[in-house]
Order: C-alpha cells, then sequence, then structure tokens
C-alpha cells in the first residue's frame, strides 16, 4: 500500500467518524428545548473540518454538501437560536447524501461525481432553502464554493416543498 492509498483509507475513516459524531449530536440537539452551544459548535466544526478534508482530496461534491451545511448552522451558532425542524430533517438528509457518497467513493477509490451530482445540485438549494426560511438574511456562502444564495434562493423556490418531507 502506497502513502496516498493510505491516506485515503484514513480520509473515508474520518469521514465515517464525523458523520457519526455529527448525527448523534444532531440528534442531541433535536432532543434539546434549550439548545446547548457546544453542541451547535461542534457540529459546525465537524462539518469545517468535513469540507476541509474533502477539498484537499478533491471530493467537491461532499464538500459542497459540508459547505451548505456548515452555511446552515452559523446562523444557528451565531444566534444562538433553536433548530427549526425543517433545518433538522434537511440536516439529517444531507449527511445520508454524504454517507452515500463516502461509501461509493471509498469503493471505487475515487469521488463518483457522475452517480451523485444531480442530487447534490438538486440537494443543496433544498438545504439552503430550510435554512434561509429562518434566515434569511443571515447565510453567507462564498460563490465559488457553492452556487450563490441569490440563485439558490430562486431554484429553491422552484422546488416542491414535499422535497423538504419526504
Amino acid at each position: 500500500m502506497d502513502l496516498s492509498e493510505a491516506a485515503l483509507i484514513e480520509f473515508f475513516s474520518e469521514c465515517d467518524e464525523i458523520l457519526q459524531r455529527f448525527s448523534s449530536n444532531l440528534s442531541l440537539a433535536e432532543q434539546q428545548k434549550n439548545l446547548d452551544g457546544e453542541i451547535i459548535s461542534a457540529l459546525y466544526r465537524d462539518m469545517h473540518t468535513l469540507k476541509g478534508s474533502s477539498q484537499l482530496f478533491g471530493f467537491s461534491l461532499i464538500a459542497q454538501v459540508a459547505h451548505a451545511i456548515e452555511a446552515s448552522l452559523e446562523p444557528i451558532r451565531r444566534l444562538k437560536m433553536q433548530l427549526p425542524a425543517a433545518l433538522v430533517d434537511a440536516l439529517f438528509k444531507a449527511v445520508d447524501l454524504i454517507d452515500k457518497i463516502v461509501k461509493e467513493s471509498n469503493l471505487a477509490k475515487k469521488e463518483v461525481t457522475d452517480r451523485f451530482e444531480n442530487d447534490v445540485r438538486q440537494f443543496v438549494p433544498t438545504l439552503l432553502y430550510a435554512a434561509s426560511n429562518q434566515f434569511s438574511g443571515e447565510l453567507n456562502l462564498q460563490k465559488d464554493k457553492i452556487i450563490s444564495l441569490r440563485e439558490d434562493r430562486i431554484i429553491a423556490n422552484n422546488i416542491n416543498a414535499s422535497t423538504l418531507v419526504n
């Protein structure tokens, strides 16, 4: 096994750990009446780490979803507000999507963009829409990382509301 293979194995292992920890913390946050700022900070840090690692290894789809999660958590972290139920649901779906990408990419030992690119393009605006309903002016995205928030809202407004429920 060469160094790049070992690094890739470590990357996928780290992805699994982060996703499990994120899901556990999100479940805790969902159950709390008074949201613990430490849990939100941990959720945010996990996605920040996942985004950076994914970018480092060239897994742009994972990085895009992680960046959208990070952006959707920023207003909650900063304003110390409760997680809206629609956002919690969207965050769990985001973790599921990343998990599928990680598992498929691990099998292929490379990013499987052709299989998940459309899923990511459809899901990121849905996630941001769930966050922007609660925090319309608070999301701050970098245009070169994800399509702009204005474009997201246009796209998200065209998405059937049932997408958030399914």
